[in-house]
């Protein structure tokens, strides 16, 4: 039997996401709403004002995107798409693109059928009373009713699906074991891809030196993924910590200060002004998020680790990348991240009258000099030259041609 290893995580969710339901940051009952089919102009266009309203009080990056893009324009523009002819579907697009021109910003999205419905599925098996007010939310009727019949592009098969399987490879030169990870959605399907590979190179008398991990096109999923997938095949134990903050919000104090998994507290003023002088931005709280892998050695801990990141990687792969440079248990080589993995799980909020639901980053995540990590990214230890691919800068520094 293989020696487990235990996995300690301090605030990073389990899961994608958990479901809050927000008008005006004031939370409604579902007893005292009824599902509609059909939507009025009024309604649509107060579901759109919501959605802003929502940002302007809870979204912890709403004055840092000010200073980049014009907001009043961009409200402007997508409330004069909705008129008497539109529908729900037209409400998505006018959103959806709304957070297109924000660039997404750290999260920020109208949920899809495909993701509510991996939601779902995630959700379905969980009975974790922690999370049982956002797990209500995804049951609200208007939103259910909303994602089964109303909204283009109803689908039982999810997209995520049909996620690549992992690329195994072998590389002569340097002895490199290559893995390249498309996402961290699939989180049983890929649990032993990594000893499998392995374990077959290594008993066809095949050298390992190096264990290359390529995240460069994987825009992230679940951190369960990584830790299990990833980190605890190779052994080891490694720690290190980060701190999360949030700003003092209708929906931050529903979301996180009332909820006694987070252990959120007050920051010293001089803290609080020494990072408003660094970021310009208000952060009232602060917890520690603290990863601890405590693995036995096995035969696969001494070779040398690397792992591949690009522009690319995103959320949950660039947390992995966060751990890997923090705790040391790999080189990073390519280029900046695209962030945003030194935070919780998006919150969501669900739109009163048409039950659209939309996400965004809570939580502020720094790194070491002070940058926003959701739209700075993590830098590599090693960046690639213009005319190489993250892999074949990896392989040069391998092979000694730094």
């Amino acid at each position: 039997m293989k020696n487990r290893r235990a996995i300690r995580f301090g605030v990073v969710l389990l899961f994608l996401c958990f479901f809050i339901r927000s008008s005006n940051s004031q939370l409604l009952s579902d007893d005292d709403i009824a599902t509609k089919s059909s939507f009025s102009i009024e309604e649509l266009t107060e579901d759109y004002n919501q959605f802003w309203n929502v940002l302007r009080e809870n979204y912890p990056y709403y004055d840092y995107i000010s200073q980049y893009y014009d907001l009043d324009e961009i409200m402007a523009e997508g409330l004069a798409k909705i008129n008497s002819d539109s529908d729900v579907n037209d409400l998505y697009e006018v959103l959806s693109t709304c957070c297109r021109e924000l660039h997404n910003s750290a999260h920020l999205s109208v949920i899809d059928n495909d993701l509510y419905n991996y939601y779902l599925q995630m959700m379905s098996d969980n009975n974790n009373e922690q999370i049982t007010p956002w797990l209500q939310a995804v049951s609200r009727p208007q939103s259910t009713l909303t994602y089964t019949e109303l909204l283009n592009g109803h689908s039982e098969e999810s997209a995520y699906d049909s996620i690549p399987q992992v690329d195994c490879d072998y590389y002569t030169a340097g002895s490199i074991a290559y893995f390249k990870y498309y996402s961290f959605l699939t989180d049983d399907r890929d649990q032993n891809v990594i000893t499998n590979y392995l374990d077959d190179l290594i008993s066809s008398g095949s050298d390992v030196e190096n264990i290359v991990i390529d995240i460069t096109a994987n825009s992230g999923g679940n951190t369960l993924y990584w830790a299990r997938n990833i980190v605890e095949p190779l052994g080891g134990s490694y720690s290190c910590s980060w701190n999360y903050y949030i700003s003092d919000s209708p929906m931050m104090k529903s979301y996180f200060l009332d909820n006694t998994y987070f252990d959120f507290v007050p920051l010293p003023t001089d803290e609080k002004t020494e990072l408003k002088n660094q970021t310009s931005l208000e952060m009232i709280y602060k917890t520690e998020n603290k990863i601890d892998f405590d693995g036995a050695i096995n035969q696969y801990s001494g070779i040398r680790r690397w792992v591949l990141i690009g522009n690319e990687t995103y959320s949950s792969a660039d947390e992995f990348a966060v751990f890997c440079k923090k705790s040391g248990w790999a080189t990073l080589v390519g280029k900046m991240t695209r962030g945003d993995g030194m935070g919780t799980t998006p919150v969501i909020a669900s739109l009163d009258n048409t039950g659209l639901l939309f996400r965004f980053s809570a939580t502020f995540g720094l790194n070491d000099d002070y940058s926003l990590n959701a739209f700075t990214g993590t830098r590599p230890d090693y960046a690639q030259k213009r005319t190489e691919t993250a892999l074949s800068a990896c392989m040069r520094i391998i092979n000694g041609k730094r």
